[in-house]
């Protein structure tokens, strides 16, 4: 009987260290290159609190904003600032400095798939209520930040499509993607095939985070229209060697209700085979900026007039 206890907590055990070391191994190699998120910011609960009382001091209320970035680029060009109150009523630096997201820690990789993680601070307080008994505004904090996506699509090509034969490992066709760890990202790629040549129609999608805007535009105010919608591409390739040939001028494209094509030829007459194969689309997205917002509710009750 203690023989055959003995025999069960050794399995036992070596299941759960067995499933220990599957864990650390998957995590390690998982598609962290996926999904559609990029820098997202956000008030700490009770930081600014939803009401606050004045009593005639100059007493600071500190604002606490958390940043995470859960996208794979990183970003050190995060500007922010607040608007929706009143400068003579209340006192707060505009402009929000300090989150950074540069360094191999700031963002999703394969060895940190949780992203990076940011924190800063300011300090609000009022000035003076203007024998108002209450105040109530919308605390807004507006951020951007420059950011690049990077694109590998594993696709099938054929340099022969009018064989016949029964060689083939693959049939090419349209691929859909669920992003690449980014804003913005390639949502599909269609694939036609001619002799020599494969022609690519590659989708770029805005997934809905905020609004693109053309890198370097001003974060305040309203950007002019022909920023708006604006992203830069390096000419896609296909492997190592293959470059596409892309009809868009100057690498770049507009988005039009939050998609945007570009075609490409490539030219397969240099492919030593003769029949389909598996091979990678390779391209980065850049020169695009995120602009997005939060904001909360705030209410100042003055206690003087009570």
């Amino acid at each position: 009987m203690r023989r055959e206890i003995s025999i069960l907590v050794i399995i036992t055990l070596s299941m759960l260290l067995s499933g220990c070391f599957a864990s650390n191994s998957s995590s390690s190699s998982g598609t962290y290159m996926s999904g559609k998120d990029g820098i997202t910011v956000s008030f700490l609960a009770n930081n600014p609190p939803s009401t606050i009382y004045y009593s005639g001091t100059s007493d600071t209320t500190p604002i606490e904003i958390e940043a995470l970035n859960k996208g794979t680029s990183e970003s050190s060009s995060v500007k922010a600032f607040f608007t929706g109150f009143d400068k003579s009523i209340i006192e707060l630096s505009e402009d929000l400095s300090g989150i950074d997201f540069s360094g191999d820690e700031s963002h999703r990789t394969r060895y940190n798939p949780e992203g990076g993680y940011d924190a800063v601070s300011a300090d609000m307080s009022v000035s003076d209520m203007q024998n108002a008994d209450t105040y109530e505004f919308n605390l807004k904090l507006v951020y951007c930040y420059d950011y690049e996506t990077s694109v590998a699509i594993p696709i099938c090509v054929d340099p022969e499509p009018n064989k016949n034969t029964r060689e083939d490992a693959c049939v090419p066709s349209s691929v859909s993607t669920n992003g690449q760890g980014a804003p913005v990202g390639v949502s599909g790629v269609e694939v036609t095939s001619m002799p020599d040549n494969v022609r690519l129609k590659i989708t770029i999608s805005h997934y809905g985070q905020g609004e693109v805007l053309k890198s370097g535009t001003e974060c305040k105010g309203a950007p002019d229209r022909e920023d708006e919608g604006i992203v830069d591409f390096v000419t896609p390739t296909l492997g190592q060697d293959i470059q596409g040939d892309c009809v868009n001028e100057d690498n770049e494209v507009k988005l039009r209700n939050g998609q945007a094509s570009i075609v490409c030829n490539f030219d397969l007459s240099g492919v030593s085979s003769d029949s389909a194969f598996k091979t990678i689309l390779n391209m980065e997205l850049n020169g695009y900026q995120i602009k997005d917002s939060i904001q909360k509710s705030i209410k100042i009750i003055n206690e003087q007039t009570t």
